[in-house]
Order: structure tokens, then sequence, then C-alpha cells
């Protein structure tokens, strides 16, 4: 989708048919790693070093061939502070600003998956309960509690039991083990009162053998301001059987590491229809900057399938597949202009707005359009002067 030759007999053709390809195969995670984030065995799961690894090797063949590079990351997760700030956000931000170096971040399908709750504490002792539904067969999963600094969270829990375990206090750098007296379920929680890349309070939570039904997780707070705290669970896929929060937020579903400001993350629409795919992760960022910058087409997307076929693809890797193809062919524009450009991502995020479509209907920027609908000619013809 985001290239490939052009084939009349099928209707496809490639977003930057005449680009060329480096391909980089992950390795599966370490199993130590799977095991202590409880990720289901048959999920797809890569570690950060890796990716790392993966871009260096992709930044330095594009150099050794002089060549232009559009880093396409069609993968992501729930992890972390949905704010640009981890090692792989950091590292993408540092290549965003090269010029010739484009990194497009796919947003996520996590929209309508209630893998996401947003909340505030409304006073200093009583605390917010947030209820989530554990269905049958879990082995265990993740919570991600984010609040900012001043704010201090506390956790506390209730089982569908009804056992209660009352106000866990704040210790640093020590995780602590929790049990229950008529439950088989084992919780840690690891609370980070400053986490080290953000300045952001943290509070990591393993639950192991939850007990299936209506779990309720009570959220307190030391001071008056600020209230409000994010969760997050596993991206779908991810633990062995879905968890959901019974009243889900689907803004700031986008997934990590697209909140990253410089690199370029398009939300999913159908092209058919003009119609925004309910999957699609939906903005802002955690600290509300704007993002998604823009949508592409990503719904029953053709591309190449085994052995010279051709399937239909539906979802955030098909709409950054498709915005890497027009971030190609813009690298392409300036760079045979004379002089040369080189553009940064930030120069051809901002062109590709400037020529999006946008409706009347729609307040822009939007969090779950951006600044509108992805349209390279009209990038173009927003250069010309009257």
């Amino acid at each position: 989708m985001a290239g490939g030759t052009p084939d009349a007999s099928a209707g496809f053709l490639g977003a930057a048919p005449e680009a060329d390809f480096a391909v980089v195969k992950l390795k599966p995670a370490k199993q130590n790693l799977k095991d202590f984030y409880l990720v289901s065995s048959n999920a797809p799961v890569f570690e950060e070093d890796d990716l790392l690894s993966a871009m260096h090797f992709l930044n330095e063949t594009a150099a050794a061939e002089g060549k232009p590079l559009v880093l396409c990351l069609a993968l992501g997760t729930n992890q972390g502070s949905h704010s640009g700030t981890l090692p792989v956000s950091l590292t993408l931000a540092r290549y965003g600003n090269t010029p010739g170096v484009i990194p497009v971040c796919a947003t996520g399908n996590e929209g309508n998956a209630a893998h996401h709750y947003y909340g505030s504490v409304s006073e200093t002792y009583t605390p917010k309960n947030v209820e989530f539904l554990v269905s049958e067969g879990n082995r265990g999963f993740t919570l991600e509690l984010w609040g900012q600094a001043p704010q201090l969270f506390s956790v506390g829990f209730r089982s569908p039991g009804g056992e209660t375990i009352p106000r866990i206090p704040v210790s640093l750098n020590q995780e602590q083990r929790i049990t229950f007296v008529l439950e088989r379920t084992v919780i840690y929680v690891n609370y980070e009162v400053v986490q080290a890349t953000t300045g952001s309070q943290l509070i990591l939570i393993r639950m192991l053998d939850p007990t299936p039904g209506i779990w309720t997780l009570q959220v307190y707070r030391a001071f008056p301001s600020p209230p409000d705290f994010h969760i997050w669970l596993p991206i779908t896929g991810f633990s062995t059987s879905d968890v959901t929060f019974l009243e889900p937020d689907p803004y700031t579903t986008l997934t990590t590491p697209s909140a990253t400001v410089p690199v370029l993350s398009p939300s999913t629409y159908q092209a058919a229809n003009n119609s925004f795919s309910p999957e699609s992760g939906r903005g802002f960022t955690r600290l509300g900057e704007i993002k998604p910058d823009f949508a592409a087409p990503g719904v029953s997307v053709t591309g190449p399938g085994p052995a010279g076929s051709y399937v239909s693809f539906s979802g955030s890797s098909a709409s950054a597949a498709i915005t890497s193809g027009a971030a190609a062919l813009f690298l392409q524009w300036g760079i045979q202009r004379t002089p040369a450009r080189y553009f940064t991502a930030q120069e051809v995020k901002n062109y590709l707005i400037r020529g999006a479509d946008r409706t009347d209907t729609i307040t822009y920027p939007s969090r779950e359009w951006g600044y509108g609908r992805l349209q390279l000619y009209q990038s173009f013809t927003s250069l010309m002067t009257n």
C-alpha cells in the first residue's frame, strides 16, 4: 500500500509505486518479559531495544544509499505515558527533526475497545471507583494509571466477591504484593511517584489469576489539584481474554509511540464514504498536544497478499502505510527541486495539514480527524499563489 508496482488487472496501485523498500523483521520478545507483563503467548510482542536497533539499521541503510527515509511503524502499545516521552518516542523525535527522515506511526485500533478510562477524584478522602470487567479464562493483565504532579494518587481494590483491599500507602521503589482471603488473585502494585522520562506519576498494577467478574479500582488523591488521571488496559489481543472498563473513554486512545509530536500520526477513515472508522485511535495526547495530525484511508484498502494475491486490509496499519507513501512522494518532490530540499517531518506534516480536506460541520483540530483528511494533491496546490 505504501508502494508497489501498479497492477491494473487487480486495481492496485501503491501510494509511491517507485519507492524502494528496506524491511526489518523483529524477533519476538523474550519470554521473561512476556511473563512479567502477563502477555498472551499468541500475541505478537516485540522489545523496545530491538525496535530502536531496527530504526538505527534503516537510518544507516538509507544514509549508505544516499536516499531519504520514511520510517513506517505500523505497531503500537497502550503502555507508556501517551505523551511522546518513551525512549522509542524520543528517538523518533530526533529522527523527525533530521532533514530527509520522516517517521510515520500508526495510531492503533483502540477507539472502541473500552481499554481507556479518564476520570477525576472529587474529594480528598473519598475514592473514585473505576469498574472493569474481567472475562473468563484470563490468566492476568496489567493496568497503568498516569497522573500529573503535584498530585499523588494511591489505590485500593474491591473484588467481584466483595472483598476490599483498603488504600495502599504510596511507597518509593518498592513493589507491594496484595493477596485476598477468598480470591486466588494476587495483585502487585508499583508506585513511581516521579517517572524518570516524564516527571509524571505512574502506578503499575499487575493482576495474576484474576477472578472473573466486575472489579473496582479505588483511586485516592492527596491534593486538590490536578484531580484527573488516565488508566490504560492492554491493547486488544495482549491478554488471554479481554478486560474492559464499564465506563470507558474513547478519547486519548492513540497507541504509543504515535503521540510523538514531530512524527506523522494519521487516524483512520473509510475513503468510500468519508466516514471515520470507529475503531481508530483518537486524540488528543495525555498532555493535550494535537494528535492525530490528519486522517488517512484505512478501511477496505487493497494491498498485496501471499503468493502474488491481493487482499483487503482495514486498520491503522493501512492508514500509516498510505501516509508513508504520501510522505515519500513529498520527499521526492523536494529532492528533485533546484536546489534540492530535504524536508523534516515537521515540515512535511504541516504541508500535508495545509492540503487536508476539511468539512464545515467539524471543528478542527478534531480528536478524530486531526486537521482533516489527507489529500496530497491539495498540499501542492496550496503552495501556489493567486
